[in-house]
């Protein structure tokens, strides 16, 4: 493939051929957590433990959906069934999270027959479910509240996102449940769309103009109401106003949480998605299948995720270059996604997170060899 030019960028009309390099960007909690640590939310919005939520989660109380009354997000009152799971692991188990996630995976919370899904709201694993979407969605509107400074501009990843959007055919592959890589898009005027079902037909018919975002193991944007729904994506948008960068809400109103939300708990496979109609993992599987370039950012593949993005990095054409952003500190570069990524991708190149302005240049030398 020839060099792509960097310094003069153009903007690439909708055509029958996009002329622009395809990447593949896949997005963990690591992700999150540095756009978080940036504006300064560490302490209100942590993503562990999440058993329990920080002090000031606890002390929220949320409508109970369909009943007209307010009960706390992490109470017995709300979820009687898992909490008193949790409390039956002890209190000195280290992990409870991850031993709460790691019990639960053993048995589905839902079964499927003829089309059909079946569930008890007295399962601990739904209502884990439903934990995990009020959580995070609690976290999302908590950061488009308090994220006014310092400006999004200076934050590192910002201007290699306007570069990756605008001169590639971006695909973003997210394994966060909250839409915060989809509000960085929408601040940088690009429209995307973050299909439940119809993933691969969905993502062949796009536009130049238009940004994919694959949830593998769900969103709280994803509001199907039930098994075969095809509605959800695009919740949370940013707008420019007065000049100066702020985050804000869209026109939509704020849905209430889904009777079964199809998160994927950590530690749990691609199996434990409910809506079984949802082709995500081709679609995913098609984007690095055609990438000329993928990026990973602040994904270990613990677990079943190493699992999953085997399947993914095996699609992948000889030779695909690949970079890794993560902490080297945390020894990020020998995870199991670094492993992975070496082994099926060439060239492999590491970068921390405070290096991530290398990125461009890396991938133009890239794909000029």
């Amino acid at each position: 493939m020839p060099l792509y030019d960097w310094n003069n960028r153009s903007i690439i009309s909708d055509s029958e051929r996009d002329p622009r390099p395809r990447c593949t960007l896949l997005v963990g909690n690591g992700f999150s957590c540095d756009l978080i640590s940036y504006f300064g939310l560490n302490s209100e919005l942590k993503t562990s433990p999440l058993i329990p939520p920080p002090a000031w989660v606890q002390e929220r109380e949320l409508p109970v959906s369909g009943s007209g009354r307010q009960r706390k997000l992490w109470s017995r009152d709300r979820y009687p069934e898992l909490v008193a799971f949790v409390e039956s692991l002890g209190t000195n188990k280290g992990d409870r999270f991850g031993m709460v996630c790691s019990e639960l995976a053993r048995s589905f919370a839902f079964s499927v027959d003829a089309h059909r899904i079946s569930f008890t709201n007295r399962h601990p694993g739904l209502q884990l479910r439903c934990y995990l979407w009020h959580l995070f969605h609690l976290y999302q509107e908590t950061f488009l509240n308090r994220c006014g400074a310092p400006p999004i501009d200076d934050w590192p990843w910002y201007p290699v996102i306007q570069c990756l959007l605008r001169d590639t055919r971006l695909t973003i592959v997210s394994y966060n449940y909250e839409c915060l890589i989809e509000t960085i898009v929408s601040d940088c005027f690009y429209s995307y769309f973050s299909p439940p079902v119809f993933c691969v037909e969905q993502a062949s018919s796009r536009t130049a103009e238009e940004i994919v975002v694959l949830k593998p193991h769900g969103s709280i944007s994803h509001t199907f109401p039930s098994y075969g729904g095809s509605e959800g994506g695009g919740l949370f948008v940013v707008n420019n106003c007065d000049g100066g960068w702020r985050f804000a809400r869209n026109e939509i109103e704020l849905h209430e949480c889904p009777s079964f939300p199809d998160l994927v708990p950590p530690g749990h496979s691609q199996y434990h998605l409910a809506n079984y109609e949802t082709n995500v993992m081709q679609a995913v599987k098609h984007s690095f299948a055609e990438a000329d370039f993928v990026l990973l950012c602040g994904f270990r593949a613990a677990g079943p995720d190493a699992t999953e993005l085997e399947a993914f990095l095996e699609a992948c054409n000889p030779g695909t270059p690949a970079a890794h952003v993560g902490l080297r500190s945390a020894d990020d570069e020998s995870n199991s996604a670094g492993n992975l990524l070496r082994r099926f991708c060439a060239p492999y190149a590491f970068f921390d997170a405070a290096e991530v302005q290398s990125i461009p240049p890396w991938i133009n030398a890239s794909l000029s060899t």
